[in-house]
C-alpha cells in the first residue's frame, strides 16, 4: 500500500495557507459522553426552573390582586369580625345577623317604622277626605281603623321603649342610646302631637260623628297641620335612615366623620369635633 493510500484514510483536515506555509488547524474537540449524557439532563431542569417561577410570579400577583381587590372593605370585615368577638362596638345598627343584637335591632327598627308608616295612612286618609267635595259614608270609618292602628303601634312602642333605650347602650354603646332617646323618641313625640291635633280636629270629629254638614273653613283648616305631619314624617324616615346605617339616604356615596344625630341633624358632623 502506498504511502498516498494512507493518507486518503486519514481524516482529512482544514488547512491555512500563510505565505509559503501550509499549516493544518486544529481539530474541533467533539463531546464526551459524560458531556452528551448530561445534555438533556440539565435542559428539562432549566426548563422545570423557568415554569417554576413562571408558577410562583403567576401565584404572587394573583395573591395581590385578590389582595386589591378586597382592600375597600378590609377594614369593614375587620370591624365586623371585632364586633361579633365584643372586642369592639359599631355604631351602624347590626340587621339580617342570626344573633340576640341583630333580633333586637330588627325588632326595633321595625316598631319605629311601622310607627311612622301608619301615622302617614291616617294622615293621608283625612287628607283624602278633606280633599273630596264629596262626603263618602265609609271615609269615617277607614280614619277610625287607621287611627285605632296607630294607638296599639303607640301603645306597644312605650311598652318597650326603656327596653330599647337600655339595649341601645348594651348592645352598640352610651352615644346610640342617647341618640335614641333624645332624637329618635323626641321626633317621635312631636309627630304624635300633631297626629292628636288632626284627630281633635273639627273635620275629623264631624266625620267620626256621622255629620255631613262638614264646612270649607273645616277644611281649610286642616292643610297647615297636615303640611306639618307630612314634613315631620320625611324627616323622621331621613333621621332613622341615618339611624341605622350611618349615612344619609339621599347621598349614599357620602358619609359623615360622626354616626350620631345631632351631626346629621345639623349638617356640621365634618366640622364639628365634639360631635366626633
Amino acid at each position: 500500500m502506498s504511502k498516498s493510500d494512507n493518507l486518503g484514510n486519514t481524516e482529512k483536515r482544514p488547512r491555512l495557507s500563510v505565505g509559503e506555509e501550509v499549516i493544518e488547524a486544529a481539530p474541533e474537540p467533539s463531546p464526551s459522553v459524560s458531556d452528551a449524557a448530561s445534555g438533556p439532563a440539565q435542559t428539562s431542569a432549566q426548563l422545570w426552573l423557568d415554569r417554576a417561577k413562571t408558577s410562583s410570579i403567576a401565584l404572587v400577583a394573583g395573591l395581590v390582586g385578590a389582595v386589591l381587590a378586597t382592600s375597600l372593605d378590609l377594614a369593614d370585615k375587620i370591624f365586623k369580625i371585632t364586633d361579633r368577638l365584643a372586642w369592639t362596638r359599631s355604631e351602624q345598627i347590626v340587621l339580617a345577623k342570626d344573633s340576640a343584637k341583630s333580633r333586637f335591632s330588627e325588632g326595633l327598627i321595625r316598631a319605629a317604622w311601622k310607627r311612622i308608616f301608619l301615622a302617614e295612612i291616617f294622615a293621608r286618609r283625612v287628607s283624602d277626605a278633606a280633599s273630596s267635595s264629596l262626603y263618602y259614608s265609609h271615609s269615617g270609618a277607614e280614619i277610625d281603623d287607621a287611627w285605632k292602628a296607630y294607638i296599639v303601634t303607640l301603645t306597644e312602642w312605650n311598652s318597650d321603649l326603656m327596653i330599647n333605650i337600655v339595649g341601645l347602650q348594651e348592645y352598640y354603646d352610651a352615644f346610640k342610646s342617647t341618640d335614641f332617646e333624645g332624637q329618635i323618641q323626641g321626633q317621635f313625640i312631636i309627630l304624635d302631637g300633631l297626629l292628636r291635633e288632626l284627630r281633635l280636629s273639627t273635620f275629623v270629629k264631624s266625620i267620626l260623628s256621622g255629620k255631613s254638614d262638614v264646612t270649607d273653613n273645616d277644611r281649610r283648616e286642616l292643610k297647615p297641620v297636615l303640611e306639618a305631619i307630612f314634613d315631620r314624617i320625611s324627616d323622621q324616615r331621613k333621621t332613622l335612615y341615618f339611624f341605622v346605617r350611618c349615612f344619609s339616604s339621599e347621598d349614599k356615596s357620602q358619609r359623615l366623620q360622626s354616626c350620631h344625630l345631632p351631626g346629621f341633624l345639623s349638617g356640621d358632623a365634618d366640622r364639628d369635633p365634639t360631635l366626633r
